[in-house]
């Protein structure tokens, strides 16, 4: 193909063309034979953009480039060069080879190791020009000149002139204009520029000095030459881009920070069984981050031929999967009910048959518990062949019978994360998680990530609340009819559905203690002006005294905010995510609100690490639910140096007053107070001022006998037993 067979412009201006590189001069060297360029300022940002484009001239064994360059020279150049005519091309190699100290990446280094083998083989031929006016400072001028010619194999030519120079800038972000002129159409404006470019090549035009390019330059140049060079450097820098490319959409850990050695260890033994296994890990110490970290490694060991299913309690938690995904390079296919995910069905079902045909090599699907079990889910799941790694976040809940049944045994990696593996009360639901997930590969509790400044380190005070009459008699009522609402299987006694009903409410009725928010009142009132603050609620409601009921969540809202003047917010699954996540930044800033009142939504999670005071009503029985509303106090935070929990523990009556009930009557509330001994008992294990609850702890001891207790029989002790709040 001939010039004459192009589709070539008068002019171009950047207005129209944005890269006048690509679409003027790389398009006329595809098919041309010599190439004829003064380029002015020389750089090695220059050289590569001349290499662009070339490679399809040099293939022709007659092919040769002439390059006229300038020094770009800076003010201590001029007046060294003014100091003496003999130190001027001195300072003019100096300058030449300073040009050539930065190269970006190894791309460009190829070009030049490209223009370095043209050069050696005489096909690039490179010469300076600079201007002869070297007396005075002021008037010392360049070289500026910028035209270029281009001659094909049928003897065509192409000429062009204006104020493109050879630069990324210059092609595409400077506002550039070139004329341009064809031979078969304006022989004589081609002649000239012909004429002038040949002048400055012999060095016959006046007011400049033109010379070969300089040894010692070439050298410096030179350094940046290889064995080999691939002649194709254009298509060959195209292929290596894409390469380069396709590994970075590959999933890797890519975070700023780096793994604690528990976190590798645990990894390791994951690893070391068959990449199975269960991560007892602290809220606050990590699991996501462990997680992710190990289903790379996994990934890479099998050459990024595996599909990911993570599944979470709860949206808002699958949404801060998500947001590890840049650290991880992950493209998540988030799968559950809502307007953002509204195809997902359709995209993983599509995925999966890629999948399954080696189109897809591998994804990452993440979905809540809930979209999980549902049947449209596990049928598209089933479809899965080939490697699969299964992680379930907060793994417990795969205990329950709606769960457990969905766990599917050709998910052949499996990780089980949780802070409280062992189901409260649920020996099956357990034995179910550790038969499925395997051995437990890490046990990192609290009191390790305390002790390893992973978590800070906390106070913790017991705020005694008790019953009033009306609850002591309803409570006592409740336990009456849940022990005629058993039965036995083999040697276990468990409720019927009435019975449950029975154990909630009782249970209600301890996390919801009308007395709670006199406390409370009473306790915060020091805090009133303080920011970072957590206010647990239950789940119960407060009987008023004209006999209404109202939320206990509606009571603390309105006693802080209406009464004390606080601001504040309420945190609870009825507050949608994104309503959530708002109130979590506004709450982060440190100066907007100044607690968050909540129900469970905190409990699994959710990571606010700016908590550092809690005010916990919610009294519930259950080492799961304590142990983590505990964690999510006591993650770090800058400035954070305690965390302060008040844990509002609800006995039956005040125990000074003990006197005023017979033993059989207190004998009722023994179960009662044996667990909200449990739950002080852990609290105050792990806190600064450990041995402050001992006092209380000994007389309630005292005052229920709980030494005698022990003698119970498990059927006594299951009547007696609340459900969780």
């Amino acid at each position: 193909m001939s010039f004459k067979d192009l589709d070539i412009k008068d002019s171009y201006r950047s207005d129209e063309y944005k890269d006048l590189g690509e679409q003027f001069i790389s398009k006329v060297l595809e098919h041309s034979l010599i190439y004829k360029r003064a380029v002015g300022f020389f750089s090695s940002s220059s050289l590569i953009k001349i290499s662009k484009g070339i490679s399809y001239l040099t293939r022709n064994p007659d092919a040769h480039i002439h390059l006229v360059v300038s020094p770009i020279l800076y003010e201590d150049d001029v007046k060294a060069i003014i100091k003496g005519y003999k130190n001027r091309k001195s300072v003019i190699e100096n300058a030449l080879m300073r040009e050539l100290k930065d190269v970006p990446d190894e791309f460009d280094a190829e070009r030049l190791n490209f223009l370095c083998h043209l050069i050696e083989d005489d096909i690039l031929d490179i010469k300076v020009a600079d201007t002869m006016n070297e007396h005075d400072q002021d008037d010392y001028g360049m070289f500026h000149e910028k035209i270029g010619l281009f001659y094909d194999n049928e003897g065509n030519s192409i000429a062009f002139t204006g104020s493109l120079n050879e630069s990324d800038n210059a092609y595409s972000k400077n506002f550039e204009s070139i004329q341009v002129f064809k031979s078969w159409e304006e022989q004589k404006r081609v002649s000239i520029i012909e004429n002038d470019f040949e002048k400055l090549w012999l060095n016959k035009t006046n007011s400049l000095d033109v010379y070969d390019f300089p040894e010692a330059v070439k050298k410096e140049l030179f350094k940046y030459k290889k064995n080999v060079f691939h002649k194709d450097i254009d298509d060959y820098i195209k292929r290596e881009k894409q390469k380069k490319a396709l590994k970075n959409t590959l999933p890797s850990y890519n975070c700023k920070f780096d793994l604690y050695q528990y976190q590798k260890d645990a990894i390791n033994r994951w690893a070391k069984q068959n990449f199975k296994g269960l991560f007892n890990m602290g809220t606050g110490t990590g699991k996501t981050i462990t997680a992710l970290t190990a289903s790379v490694k996994l990934l890479e060991r099998l050459e990024y031929k595996m599909a990911t299913i993570i599944v979470c309690p709860y949206t808002h938690l699958v949404e801060q999967w998500v947001q590890e995904e840049n650290n991880f390079n992950i493209d998540f296919i988030v799968g559950y009910s809502s307007p953002k995910y509204k195809n997902y069905l359709t995209k993983l079902r599509q995925t999966i048959q890629d999948f399954n045909d080696g189109v897809t090599p591998y994804f990452y699907f993440i979905t809540t518990n809930a979209s999980y079990k549902l049947d449209k889910i596990q049928d598209v799941l089933k479809e899965i062949r080939g490697n699969t790694l299964f992680i379930a976040d907060e793994c417990h809940n795969f205990g329950s019978e709606g769960l457990r049944k969905n766990l599917n045994e050709n998910f052949q990696y499996r990780i089980g994360l949780s802070a409280t593996i062992d189901r409260h009360r649920d020996e099956e639901g357990t034995d179910a998680i550790y038969k499925y997930f395997g051995n437990t590969c890490i046990n990192y509790g609290l009191k390790e990530a305390i002790s390893n400044e992973v978590l800070t380190r906390y106070y913790y005070y017991p705020i005694v609340v008790s019953l009033n009459e009306e609850e002591q008699d309803k409570y006592i009522d409740l336990t009456n009819s849940i022990s005629k609402c058993t039965y036995r299987v083999g040697d276990k006694v468990k409720l019927t559905k009435q019975g449950e009903m029975y154990a909630l409410e009782r249970a209600r009725i301890i996390a919801a203690a009308n007395n709670k928010l006199t406390k409370l009142k009473e306790v915060i009132q020091e805090y009133v002006n303080d920011y970072n603050m957590l206010i647990y609620c239950g789940t119960g409601k407060i009987k008023e005294e004209n006999g209404t009921e109202e939320k206990q969540i509606d009571e603390v809202c309105s006693i802080l905010g209406n009464e004390l003047g606080m601001k504040i917010a309420r945190y609870t699954s009825r507050e949608t995510t994104e309503e959530r996540r708002i109130i979590a930044e506004r709450y982060k800033n440190g100066n907007d609100l100044q607690a968050l009142v909540a129900i469970k939504c905190l409990d699994e999670g959710v990571n606010i690490p700016s908590i550092k005071t809690a005010f916990i009503l919610a009294s519930s029985t259950n080492p799961r639910e304590y142990i983590q509303r505990r964690g999510r106090v006591l993650r770090k935070f800058k400035g954070k140096k305690y965390s302060y929990i008040y844990d509002f523990v609800t006995l039956p009556f005040e125990l000074e007053d003990v006197y005023r009930y017979d033993s059989a009557y207190i004998d009722k509330f023994k179960t009662l107070a044996k667990n909200e001994i449990e739950r002080i008992k852990e609290f105050s294990s792990l806190s600064e001022n450990e041995h402050d609850s001992d006092i209380l702890i000994n007389e309630m001891n005292e005052v229920f006998e709980l030494d005698k207790f022990e003698k119970v029989d498990d059927f006594e002790k299951i009547i007696w037993e609340d459900l969780d709040d």
